[in-house]
This record gives C-alpha cells, sequence and structure tokens, in this order.
C-alpha cells in the first residue's frame, strides 16, 4: 500500500493532469487503481463454500480507507483552479490577505517556514 501512495499513485496523478479526462479516461483510471488495490488485498477464503474468492470493488474501498484515484484527481484540480484565481486576484481583496495570514496563536515550526497549532 504504502508503495502504491508514493510512487505510483502520485506519478499517475501528474501524468493525469496533462489529460483531458473524459468519462472514459475517469473509468480506465478507476479501473487501474481498483486492479491495484486488488492485488494488494488479494483474495479472500470463503468458509462456507471452501473456495478463494475474489473482492468486490466495495469491498477494496472499504479495506482501502482513501478516495478513489478519479476523486483525488479532481480534489487536484480543484486546487490548482483556485490557486490560479488567487494568484490573479487583486492583493487587497479578502481572499488573498486569508490565504497570506497566519493564525494569532500559531507557533512556527522550527526549520520549516510553516506554523503549526
Amino acid at each position: 500500500m504504502t508503495l502504491y501512495n508514493t510512487i505510483i499513485k502520485p506519478v499517475l496523478l501528474y501524468g493525469a493532469e496533462t489529460w483531458s479526462i473524459t468519462k472514459k479516461g475517469e473509468h480506465q483510471l478507476q479501473v487501474f487503481g481498483n486492479k491495484v488495490y486488488r492485488k494488494i488485498f488479494g483474495g479472500y477464503f470463503e468458509q462456507s463454500t471452501q473456495t478463494w474468492k475474489r473482492r468486490h470493488n466495495v469491498d477494496i474501498h472499504g479495506l482501502a480507507k482513501q478516495p478513489n484515484i478519479v476523486a483525488t484527481l479532481k480534489l487536484n484540480a480543484n486546487r490548482l483552479r483556485w490557486m490560479g484565481h488567487l494568484m490573479r486576484v487583486d492583493r487587497n481583496r479578502a481572499a488573498w490577505s486569508i490565504y497570506t495570514s497566519t493564525p494569532m496563536d500559531a507557533k512556527s515550526m522550527v526549520g520549516t517556514g510553516l506554523t503549526g497549532p
């Protein structure tokens, strides 16, 4: 699971950002994600029939506990769209001041340039 999340998924999402995603493309991405999860989690042994069964998509998503690849891709696209809007907005607008402000009770995390709780 770690290998998929750290190597495969980011490469796939990076490549997908350059495509015009159609419904067919979304379906193909979802099928690929399901195949990878199915390989990671494997099948299961059903005691009543004494046979190995293949996991269904609902089972896979329950085990993964992560949004599917298409939902992640759409979320990233919306974030990019928002950042594009934010970079074009007038610096005197409320959206820009909220973006550049830090909470009053935030403490600097030493060496990161970030603030935390």
